[in-house]
């Protein structure tokens, strides 16, 4: 037992056993930093960190049931970084996946994230550079440093509902439907009509005057029905 009274003193100022809803067991504090050994890099996040399990490797940190904000933001998750150091600082509120990034300049930072129950980012914004695994679900991410860098993964749409299609932009699309189906079917056929009915009762000059029309009115039509068609 006297082995074990250092912990207990120590471990409560930055592990926390934290009883929620959602299965969280424990909160590490905002202050406290994941040394990754392999690379001599670090990941902080911005607020508490509560989570259900957590494993610490010397090249990445894999959280379970994990949030930054006291909901259910992800079920499982790890991340790594090369060359830099990470603070996370929006933990999938919104959907989105937000830290920033700070290395020494002209020197290139790789950051790894493993999210299996989430597919490929719709946006990844900040980076010099990303890939999507869709098989090994791992979005990597590279940076070029000149200054602090923000890197913003966006799901945005990732379990929302599609945007109702406004009428304006229905009564847009219609229109040129509309005014191609006149232009092809109803006005020769209008133009036929008169036709028929001057050759019908008309003289010679009245038979070659609306020859004549009819051939203008057809050009007009062409012309109309090319530009609705390309405009």
């Amino acid at each position: 037992m006297l082995r074990w009274k250092p912990l207990v003193f120590m471990f409560p100022l930055l592990f926390v056993f934290v009883p929620s809803a959602c299965g969280y067991e424990f909160r590490m504090k905002s202050y406290f930093r994941y040394k990754l050994d392999n690379y001599d890099t670090w990941i902080q996040f911005s607020n508490d960190l509560l989570f259900d399990k957590m494993v610490w490797y010397a090249d990445k940190i894999w959280l379970y049931n994990a949030s930054m904000d006291g909901s259910c933001s992800t079920s499982e998750i790890w991340l790594s970084i090369e060359n830099a150091n990470m603070t996370v600082t929006n933990f999938f509120s919104n959907n989105k996946l937000e830290f920033t990034l700070v290395g020494n300049t002209y020197a290139t930072s790789t950051a790894k994230i493993y999210i299996p129950n989430r597919d490929c980012p719709k946006v990844v914004a900040g980076a010099t550079a990303w890939s999507y695994n869709s098989i090994t679900k791992l979005v990597t991410i590279t940076k070029l440093h000149s200054s602090l860098a923000s890197v913003t993964l966006d799901w945005a749409p990732y379990g929302s509902t599609p945007t109702p299609t406004k009428l304006v932009e229905t009564v847009e699309n219609i229109i040129p439907i509309l005014l191609s189906f006149i232009l092809t079917n109803l006005l020769p056929i209008v133009i036929s009509l008169f036709g028929v009915i001057v050759v019908w009762f008309g003289n010679e000059e009245e038979r070659k005057s609306i020859t004549a029309i009819g051939f203008v009115l057809l050009a007009i039509a062409l012309f109309l029905f090319l530009f609705a068609l390309y405009s």
